[in-house]
C-alpha cells in the first residue's frame, strides 16, 4: 500500500482539484472584468462568469478531498 492509501498524505487529486479551481476562477475572473470594462456587454460578462463558477466549485470539491481524507 501507498502512504496515500493509508491516509498519511493527502490525495493528490485534492490538490490538483484546489490549483486547477484556482487557475481556472483567476482568468475567468480576470478575462470577465477585462471584457465588461471594455465592451461593456452584459452578455458577455454573464457568458465569462462560467469560468469563475466552475473555478469556485472545483476548488471546494478539492478542499472536501483533502478534508474528507484527513478525517479517515
Amino acid at each position: 500500500m501507498t502512504q496515500s492509501e493509508l491516509g498519511l498524505t493527502p490525495p493528490p487529486e485534492g490538490k490538483r482539484n484546489i490549483r486547477i479551481g484556482l487557475i481556472v476562477f483567476l482568468v475567468g475572473l480576470i478575462a470577465s472584468i477585462l471584457i465588461s470594462v471594455f465592451y461593456r456587454g452584459v452578455f458577455i460578462f454573464i457568458f465569462m462568469s462560467g469560468p469563475v463558477i466552475y473555478g469556485i466549485v472545483q476548488f471546494f470539491k478539492g478542499l472536501g478531498q483533502l478534508r474528507g481524507r484527513q478525517r479517515e
